[in-house]
């Protein structure tokens, strides 16, 4: 929605930065983002990166600053964000539009009643976010050029019909509604409209003034109770985007629905497609997963167009050899099904991105599959894999791989040649080694090895110098290299659960760690470089063999959790208690001295 645009946020408190952060980061995708914040909140701009990944901070002080910097501003008002004063402000600037978020405090009410009376001209977006009963609506006939309207968290049971007056209007959302759709929002020029949950099929699902909307081109009627759409197929026939999801529609025409590009008919619990999909020859995005569709794989590849297509959870009980010839396929889901081969002629999807296929009995991949060398995504998860082909080494554009949960010994040692890859998970498998070339995955973020029969990893560990997060808990692992050091990056680790009796000192050199878990080693002391990781937040040692910690442990400024339930650690050193960030101890039941920590800090005993 706000493409290209450059969107103030004015906010008045710490709080409602927080609140109109996540608002902003989940449902609106903008490229350029500026907030305005008041000075005296610094910590609110690293919740606006965090959050919102904003290019550039801006900082200001009032209303008038904003107003100043740029008269084709838009503004977001968060629930507290709005005084008599700014109404004022904003009516005299005519160029400047408002996104309201009325918030869901009842002493608001008045204040957005007089801006939405003051400010008529300005709106073009409006956001009512009120879960009791109000008036605000019966102001907002008068937004002349209001062409957005979300009332997907307003509890009404009717609207005003004064609505109809909104002539302008394109795009409205009443999703949550209570049970039925009001015809007061029978605007022939809404192209967008969004009514999700509304429990339709309840009453009378559409009012007969329904059949005047042919201009939508974008319908949401997803997790609703409905059985029967035909008057949305019979006349909202410019329909480009359809979600159905979630409903019990078991039969439906889309014959006239020829501009059809996306439609998403998963959880229908039908058997089969509807008619007149054939004549979808624009479709390029379908979702038809958890359903009963399998014997209607042929139509589906018959459909030139399509780009993307689930089919997951069908009681497909092998893989439709019909699929290889859509070379159109960006992305093929597949996963949830009894599937135990997959074909060679898998290498026809040459334009294939993403392919998954967990969740199936699958034993192996063809060596074709090293030919889908676009492939950025694959998944073979929770399956049956005994054998990995080494042919997988050529897909050398992909940057995720999960094989976890599967039953592989060996792992070629061709997968190090994925230099692009950024996710690997081998978890829960039977891996008896990790390849010495595995340090070639320089681009690697994330490493997942636990649960399998490692008794050592390679040296050349050290050299994944992007590795943020590493697990290798639970396996056998007699001794760590010293050059777990050189991960300079990394910010998870956890190594519980295997056979190492000491840490090595160059874990000092880890200065980005966040989390440690030590937990069941078998070691009696924690190297004293430990006391470098001045950024550890989170450190688990419980059942290990401790019997005591480091003094210098103060030195861990961020600590906020630490357990050493269950070892055989009896005193605690007293520079605890310069351990401000503490928040949770857990400890042995039997500790023989007062616990010298802060007094805000909870203390668990085991």
């Amino acid at each position: 929605m706000y493409d290209n645009e450059q969107v103030y946020n004015f906010v008045v408190n710490k709080n409602n930065v927080k609140l109109a952060t996540f608002e902003l980061h989940e449902n609106y995708t903008p490229l350029n983002i500026y907030i305005g914040v008041r000075k005296q909140f610094p910590s609110d701009y690293d919740i606006a990166r965090k959050y919102l990944m904003v290019d550039r901070i801006l900082l200001v002080e009032t209303l008038e600053d904003i107003l100043e910097m740029n008269k084709n501003t838009t503004i977001i008002f968060d629930e507290n964000g709005v005084t008599t004063n700014d109404i004022t402000l904003l009516s005299r600037s005519p160029n400047v539009q408002i996104f309201i978020d009325a918030g869901t405090k009842k002493d608001q009410c008045a204040i957005y009643k007089k801006m939405v009376t003051a400010l008529r001209e300005n709106v073009e977006r409006l956001i009512l976010d009120c879960p009791y009963e109000t008036d605000v609506l019966n102001h907002v006939s008068g937004l002349t050029n209001l062409k957005t309207l979300d009332l997907g968290s307003v509890k009404y049971k009717s609207l005003p019909d004064s609505m109809l007056n909104l002539t302008n209007l394109e795009t409205i959302n009443i999703s949550n509604f209570y049970y039925q759709m009001p015809s007061s929002i029978i605007i022939p020029n809404i192209t967008e409209l969004y009514m999700e949950g509304m429990n339709l099929a309840e009453n009378d699902p559409f009012p007969r003034e329904f059949t005047q909307m042919t201009n939508l081109t974008k319908l949401d009627i997803s997790f609703n109770n409905l059985v029967d759409i035909s008057m949305i197929t019979d006349n909202c026939t410019n329909l480009e985007v359809l979600d159905m999801t979630h409903n019990n529609i078991v039969k439906f025409d889309v014959s006239l629905l020829s501009k059809l590009t996306t439609l998403n008919m998963s959880y229908l619990n039908t058997n089969g497609l509807p008619t007149g999909f054939e004549n979808l020859r624009n479709l390029s995005w379908l979702d038809a997963s958890n359903n009963y569709i399998w014997s209607s794989m042929i139509r589906i590849a018959n459909m030139p167009n399509i780009t993307y297509l689930d089919v997951s959870n069908n009681e497909l009980h092998e893989f439709p050899l019909s699929l290889c010839g859509m070379t159109n396929l960006t992305a093929l889901m597949i996963s949830q099904n009894e599937v135990d081969t997959i074909p060679m002629e898998i290498e026809g999807l040459t334009n294939l991105r993403m392919f998954i296929l967990g969740y199936n009995l699958v034993k192996s991949l063809p060596d074709s599959i090293g030919r889908l060398t676009s492939l950025t995504r694959l998944d073979v998860n929770d399956c049956e894999l005994v054998h990995l082909s080494p042919q997988i080494g050529r897909l050398i554009n992909l940057q995720s791989l999960k094989l976890h949960q599967n039953k592989l010994v060996n792992i070629p040692p061709d997968i190090c040649n994925l230099r692009n890859l950024k996710e690997l998970s081998m978890d829960d498998n039977e891996i008896e080694s990790i390849p010495d070339q595995i340090g070639n995955l320089i681009n690697l973020v994330n490493l997942k090895l636990h649960f399998n029969n490692l008794t050592a990893l390679p040296n050349c560990i050290g050299a994944l110098s992007n590795l943020e997060f590493f697990q290798a808990n639970d396996n056998k692992i007699a001794e760590l290299p010293d050059s777990i050091g050189d991960l300079r990056k990394l910010k998870s680790l956890n190594i519980s659960g295997n056979n190492f009796n000491y840490l090595p000192n160059t874990i000092g050199r880890c200065t980005e760690l966040v989390s440690l878990n030590l937990s069941g080693i078998q070691m009696n002391t924690l190297p004293p470089t430990i006391c470098n990781l001045h950024k550890l937040k989170h450190l688990f040692l419980m059942m290990s063999t401790l019997q005591r910690l480091p003094n210098t442990l103060d030195s861990l400024t961020s600590l906020k959790e630490l357990d050493i339930s269950l070892t055989n650690i009896h005193t605690l050193p007293t520079s605890m208690r310069k351990l401000t960030n503490l928040v949770i101890l857990a400890i042995n039941e039997n500790l023989n001295q007062q616990v010298p920590v802060h007094e805000k800090c909870v203390i668990l005993t085991y």
